[in-house]
């Protein structure tokens, strides 16, 4: 009888267990999916109010994407029309504001930019987030809208944390994007989300990670193998690549940077910007950001 009773016990263990790994899995595929609200700091985002903060003139714009979500952002003009435009393309749980602070550099330069809000984000419409999987249709979108509506030939993306991952794997198909720069942007999907949960909840890779990651593809209809920049990245030459990575990044750590540019073929270059944290080069180095980021999409959009 007490062998009996035992068995029980330990079967009804193992069953909390098992209950407490799935609902586990499911709490963390909740975090990836629903990012909690953005609040815009000065210390992020620089420029919080949009373009208008910085004098320029814009145009609220919006367009849809291949499965039917509506994108908004701005349409922010240069001076002069020389058929040449960026498509900034925001990270996981911000939106349009994080690329403002880059706006007028170009804007200098002479090249139009586009800085609009991925499904999910700012004003756009409602869903979860993919990490990068379905937020490539909204970047084809954009791509889309700055080609086919505004006459614009020579095309570059500026990505920032997961958009940056995101404008690689759309850069690695679409050659209507002729430069692209990549700041803070992870190379495997499994990798970052592995050493955010470490860092931030102190949570093993395995056994855990591998559902999380199960029920995030099932939730989310996406597939992870698809989604690592690191397997394409080599085939986007011949044109040109440009990485900044943050030596003290904590949120996609150095060695994403380090590995996409080793993969990565000519022409291409990386910042390895000393100090900084994740995507923070502007503010710690903002001449040389302006040098050389301007330089950079001045000589590869022609």
């Amino acid at each position: 009888m007490k062998f009996i009773r035992a068995k029980w016990v330990v079967a009804l263990l193992f069953g909390a267990l098992f209950v407490m790994y799935l609902w586990a899995g499911w709490f963390f595929s909740s975090i990836l999916l629903y990012p909690g609200p953005l609040h815009c700091r000065v210390k992020s985002f620089v420029y919080c109010k949009g373009p208008s903060e910085l004098g320029l003139s814009y145009k609220e714009v919006s367009f849809r994407s291949k499965d039917n979500f509506l994108l908004k952002g701005w349409w922010i003009p240069a001076a002069k029309d020389q058929h040449k435009a960026v498509i900034f393309v925001h990270g996981r749980g911000a939106d349009r504001r994080e690329g403002i602070r880059f706006v007028k550099i170009l804007h200098d330069a002479g090249i139009h930019t586009l800085a609009f809000d991925l499904r999910n984000c700012g004003k756009s419409q409602k869903s979860f987030n993919s990490m990068n999987y379905h937020e490539r249709k909204d970047v084809v979108a954009a791509i889309d809208f700055v080609t086919k509506k505004q006459g614009v030939k020579h095309l570059g993306l500026f990505g920032f944390s997961m958009g940056a991952a995101t404008s690689m794997l759309v850069m690695a198909k679409d050659t209507r994007v002729k430069a692209g720069l990549f700041e803070g942007g992870f190379s495997r999907f499994s990798d970052v989300i592995a050493e955010r949960a470490k860092s931030v909840y102190g949570v093993p890779r395995y056994p855990l990670l591998p559902l999380v990651e199960f029920f995030y593809s099932w939730r989310g209809q996406l597939e992870p193998s698809k989604m690592d920049p690191l397997d394409v990245i080599a085939t986007i030459s011949p044109r040109p690549v440009f990485f900044i990575q943050g030596t003290k990044d904590r949120i996609v750590v150095p060695h994403h940077g380090k590995r996409l540019y080793a993969k990565a073929k000519q022409p291409k270059t990386l910042w390895l910007a000393s100090g900084v944290g994740h995507i923070k080069v502007w503010q710690k180095y903002p001449k040389k950001a302006t040098k050389d980021i301007t330089a950079y999409f001045t000589k590869y959009l022609r």
